[in-house]
């Protein structure tokens, strides 16, 4: 009995000890850096088919400085995850927020982020939401109290696979940081792809540093819509809302069709008056003015908090800019700036993407190679059949036929070896072709160019991405995809491979700077003259009405004007897919008005395509070639086939914007 005594005072004691001990362990077993990674704007606005950006929290938990890498990754069922990597220091107990625009190609993808240094120092992930929505709308004021009054807002959106169907917007908001209060906005136009519609406090909008501010009018220029709330009259003069709309005065005792529908009661008969001839239209609540294919709206009061946030006229006048009707190729690019093309993305990509590959790839394109490969195979059944059996005979030794056979394979081998250096040659090289889109007298446009980069040997190599833009792996070239690097200004797409004679395909989506522009003189409803005030050498120019007829300019170098042709020369046919293949009369015809060579056609043929399969639009559009130096790519590859062509839409001022009501009667 006296033994036992002690055993159990020692059991008691070890199992009150056991808790303290497994917490302890706990805490042991905690990552030294806690990783956090979800959507900037939201996890509701981690849409697929756009470059959605990301915000990634690293919290380092122990007194040990880290110097590690932080790796991102969106897996879904296609099993080809782009694998981004970025240095990160992390001081002794520091916080460190990291944001990337990563592209979403499915709903259900898992994204996943973790932090090394040698070995895993912590991670995290998180599963992108299935979302029937394109796009939302993303909120830029401090504090968002906007955000919570657009919560149930619906919208009329295209699907994907084709019709449209009415979803429920996603609603996100600007971070800001907790310890400088700035806003932590994207500072890359394409990560703003998510966003349908744009609201700003003018106040806020006006913190936004030069690169962030770049990015969203980068953004604004490809088609995006920005609404801005002034706080006060001033407002109207600051930097970036001048910028915007130039200068403007206020005046009172305004009045316009929807004003009462879509302003509060207490900011009524407010209105801006800008200059005479300025590309400033009067709205029913404030003006508007173009900028590139999108559009600036800016109010008369201030929607973005109390005591106008949760009024009615606030709501109408938000949901009028997201149901406002904007034609494909006028009031926004053919090219989605760093979207799915909605043409062929992301159901029908590889049988739309097939004729410009062929242009695209050499392996393709070098009819002369195959037929030299055929004569080689006849050649090498002769010489081990008859030729070799003949021969054999004759010396009466068949056992030779062990040595011949190998012998006579092996030549062929070296043969075919040789007819392929002799058709594909020894210098890697590239082709791209490229379409750079504007509006009339806009400076700064998208641009969608396709690259295909040919290899004559098995490497590695290593492209960085444009300025103003974004650049990937098309998925039908390559079978592994390429690791993106975001140590410097620019993200750049490494460890890029391809085998003996692969070629490997790329997209690129970038802002262009074209000088002044290129604008139009009229006669009337008619374009009479093309003045060419860009930077770019046009050749070939020629305008398409909305019927398909084309009339011809000709050559416009910059600073040059070129009369439009008062007849027609060419009819493409109305607003339907005009080009059934590459040897279809219009697309032969359109070659030739391009001035570009036969052989290229197919390369005219799978461009067309990508738009859309139609250059007839609903205004006259002038297309035209640019005349490109050729550049080495990556200093490696030379150029072989470089198309550039431009579009400009003339610019049309147009009407107001609509009112729409919600689900109820309109007064």
């Amino acid at each position: 009995m006296r033994r036992a005594a002690p055993i159990a005072l020692a059991a008691l004691f070890f199992a009150a000890l056991a808790p303290g001990l497994a917490r302890a362990q706990q805490g042991e077993q905690r990552p030294p850096v806690g990783v956090e990674v979800g959507g900037l704007f939201g996890d509701d606005l981690v849409v697929p088919h756009t470059h959605a950006p990301v915000l990634v929290t690293l919290t380092n938990r122990t007194r040990e400085a880290w110097q590690g890498t932080l790796e991102l990754s969106v897996d879904d069922w296609r099993r080809r995850a782009e694998r981004h990597r970025m240095r990160v220091d992390l001081p002794a107990g520091a916080t460190r927020r990291v944001q990337l625009a990563l592209r979403m190609r499915d709903s259900g993808a898992t994204l996943r982020a973790s932090y090394r240094q040698g070995r895993l120092l912590g991670s995290a992930s998180t599963t992108v939401g299935y979302n029937a929505s394109a796009r939302g709308v993303v909120v830029l004021a401090d504090p968002p109290r906007l955000r919570q009054a657009l919560l149930d807002i619906e919208s009329e959106q295209e699907q994907p696979y084709g019709g449209s169907r009415r979803v429920a917007l996603p609603i996100g908001a600007v971070p800001f940081d907790p310890d400088t209060g700035d806003p932590m906005a994207p500072t890359q136009a394409v990560a703003w792809s998510v966003a349908e519609l744009v609201v700003a406090s003018a106040p806020d909008l006006e913190r936004l540093l030069p690169p962030q501010r770049r990015a969203l009018f980068d953004w604004l220029r490809s088609g995006g819509q920005l609404l801005v709330f002034p706080r006060t009259p001033e407002d109207a003069r600051a930097p970036a809302v001048g910028d915007l709309f130039g200068p403007l005065e206020r005046v009172e005792g305004y009045a316009a069709v929807g004003h009462f529908a879509t302003v509060p009661e207490a900011a009524r008969s407010i209105g801006w008056v800008a200059p005479p001839g300025a590309r400033v239209r009067a709205e029913p609540f404030g003006v508007s003015a173009p900028v590139g294919f999108g559009r600036a709206f800016l109010a008369t009061y201030d929607g973005a908090a109390p005591p106008h946030v949760d009024a009615p006229e606030t709501r109408r006048a938000i949901v009028s800019l997201i149901e406002r009707h904007r034609r494909r190729g006028t009031d926004a690019p053919l090219f989605a700036f760093g979207g799915a093309d909605a043409s062929s993305e992301p159901w029908a990509s590889p049988w739309n993407f097939r004729p410009l590959r062929a242009s695209l790839d050499p392996n393709e394109s070098f009819r002369p190679a195959l037929g030299l490969v055929a004569v080689v195979l006849i050649l090498y059944v002769f010489l081990v059949g008859p030729i070799n059996f003949n021969w054999l005979s004759k010396k009466n030794k068949p056992t030779l036929a062990l040595v011949t056979t190998p012998l006579a394979a092996l030549g062929c081998l070296m043969v075919l070896l040789l007819v392929g250096y002799v058709g594909k040659g020894t210098t890697m090289r590239y082709r791209s072709v490229s379409m750079l889109e504007l509006v009339e007298g806009e400076p700064v446009g998208p641009e969608r160019r396709y690259l295909g980069t040919f290899l004559t040997r098995p490497t590695t190599f290593e492209l960085e991405s444009p300025e103003r833009g974004v650049l990937r792996l098309l998925e039908e070239g390559g079978a592994r995809p390429p690791v993106v690097t975001h140590d410097g200004s620019t993200p750049v797409l490494e460890e890029l491979q391809g085998g003996l004679w692969e070629t490997l395909f790329l997209r690129e989506d970038r802002l262009v700077e074209a000088g002044e522009g290129i604008s139009f003189e009229r006669s009337g409803n008619n374009l009479a003259a093309v003045v060419n005030r860009s930077e770019l050498a046009l050749r070939d120019a020629f305008v398409v009405d909305s019927t398909g007829n084309a009339y011809p300019v000709g050559d416009v170098p910059p600073g040059g004007r070129a009369p439009v042709a008062g007849t027609p020369t060419q009819s493409l046919g109305m607003d339907t897919p005009m080009f059934w293949g590459e040897n279809d009369a219009t697309l032969r015809a359109v070659t030739r008005l391009l001035g570009v060579d036969p052989e290229r056609r197919k390369a005219v043929f799978g461009l067309v395509q990508n738009m859309g399969g139609t250059l007839v639009g609903p205004l006259p559009t002038l297309y035209a070639r640019v005349e490109v130096p050729g550049e080495m790519l990556a200093g490696r590859f030379v150029p072989e086939m470089e198309l550039r062509f431009v579009r400009v839409v003339p610019y049309v001022e147009g009407g107001p914007v609509p009112v729409r009501w919600e689900g109820e009667a309109q007064p």
